[in-house]
């Protein structure tokens, strides 16, 4: 049965004892799922389901292997016979880009070589932020195992940023595109890494060691202050920096895969912004700049009805080449740059 036949079943058996699925009742089923290789947000839409009842079990196949085998390993999976088991072939085609075919993984990378003088440490955005990228547990999306977790830090790679930036340590994170992107665009991995440096990342691993990252309250001689507002109050505030601050940020996403004629290809599309650029021509500092951009650019595609968002959206949801275009009328173009695809699987 389809997605949306799928989800009608689930939405009646999430909190109920008994579940209808058509002329039959199964009292307190189990549910096992199989997603015979589909290559929309199937999978996404039901490891939701699964996280919301402990009943429902979700399995995927790698490729479309038809009714019966995915009967059958939904059968092997069951751990009651009055188990309900709903199939869901494979029906709708891949959400992909027309010039890529297999997209193996989509990994946000970003990072700067920005320096601030007279500073040994002054993060280039709110600290509290930051604190909850980095040292929350960063989310990871598999097409096996759905959305997952790691530790913080995982996974450390350099990772080398285009125009002179150079190579950065980069490390996984929490980001929300991790979450977006799964539901839009169908591929192996999705991921967020940050180049945050190994100094950076020693920083803030000692303030999370001596619990600055704190929001909890403690009593300081009679007066109750979170640490992590101390940590704030005690930096300098990152819109004011710019002045002080040299060299380029760069946010990008690194995307592998097997290209429309079913070749490896990798590549890396970037924005960069230099901080002496952004400063003269805007006033603003070159992460601040970057990061308010965006919205800016969405505002002004809904107010001209080219984007049409229903409810809560993410930018994965509306076409992305009016947004490309944006950011070229505001000076600060988009690059694609080539990247070695020779360990690529086909």
């Amino acid at each position: 049965m389809g997605m949306t036949a799928t989800e009608k079943i689930l939405a009646r058996a999430s909190g109920r004892a008994a579940v209808r699925a058509g002329e039959t009742v199964y009292p307190d089923p189990d549910l096992v799922i199989v997603d015979d290789g589909s290559r929309d947000s199937s999978f996404a839409v039901l490891t939701r389901w699964a996280v919301k009842d402990a009943r429902i079990k979700v399995l995927k196949n790698e490729r479309n292997e038809g009714m019966n085998a995915s009967r059958n390993r939904a059968i092997e999976a069951a751990t009651r016979d009055d188990n309900l088991i709903v199939i869901i072939p494979q029906k709708n085609p891949a959400v992909r880009d027309p010039g890529q075919k297999d997209l193996h993984e989509i990994g946000v990378r970003d990072g700067s070589n920005l320096s601030i003088d007279g500073y040994d440490f002054a993060p280039t955005f709110s600290i509290w932020t930051t604190i909850e990228e980095c040292l929350n547990p960063p989310l990871i999306w598999e097409r096996e195992r759905g959305w997952f977790t790691t530790e913080p830090f995982s996974e450390p790679e350099v990772f080398h940023f285009p125009e002179g930036i150079g190579p950065v340590e980069c490390v996984n994170v929490e980001h929300e595109e991790v979450v977006l992107i799964p539901q839009k665009v169908d591929a192996r991995k999705v991921n967020f890494k940050y180049g945050l440096g190994a100094e950076f990342i020693n920083v803030l691993k000692t303030i999370h060691m001596l619990g600055m990252d704190r929001k909890e309250n403690v009593n300081v001689m009679g007066i109750e202050v979170a640490p992590r507002d101390i940590l704030a109050a005690s930096l300098p505030d990152p819109a004011t920096l710019g002045d002080r601050m040299k060299g380029k940020t760069c946010a990008g996403t690194y995307v592998e895969g097997l290209d429309k004629d079913g070749k490896p290809r990798a590549v890396y599309l970037y924005h960069v912004v230099d901080n002496e650029w952004s400063m003269q021509e805007y006033g603003d500092q070159a992460v601040v700049w970057q990061t308010a951009l965006n919205p800016i650019i969405a505002m002004e595609l809904i107010h001209e009805g080219v984007w049409k968002p229903e409810g809560v959206n993410g930018p994965e949801w509306f076409p992305p080449k009016p947004f490309l275009d944006k950011l070229v009328e505001y000076g600060a173009p988009w690059r694609i740059r080539e990247e070695d695809a020779s360990e690529v699987q086909p």
